[in-house]
């Protein structure tokens, strides 16, 4: 099964989306429209990995990845990453909080 080469992840609104749509611009590289929420999921533990990573079957030969700004306060999400993409690049987007309030 593929899985993610990398995960797009940070603050909200510090235009994550837009690094994600930038990214999908490139033809060697695959995302999915959206967010992908399994690693945070309550169904987690219930359900197979492949229930939410079919999206990248026949995808080999092209760089995949993920975005989900949540992912980055979430305790119990780096385990369950590394756990399954333990070789997975992070794209960290953050936003200077004290802009972001006056914005």
């Amino acid at each position: 099964m593929k899985m993610p080469d990398f995960i797009i992840i940070g603050a909200q609104k510090s235009a994550s989306t837009f690094v994600q749509e930038c990214l999908r611009q490139h033809p060697r590289i695959f995302m999915p429209y959206g967010e992908t929420p399994w690693f945070e999921s309550p169904e987690y533990e219930s359900r197979a990995a492949g229930e939410f990573f079919d999206v990248f079957d026949n995808k080999e030969n092209l760089c995949c990845g993920i975005k989900r700004p949540n992912y980055l306060g979430r305790e119990e999400v780096p385990a369950r990453i590394y756990k399954h993409i333990p070789d997975a690049k992070l794209i960290v987007v953050l936003r200077n909080p004290i802009e972001r309030a006056l914005s």
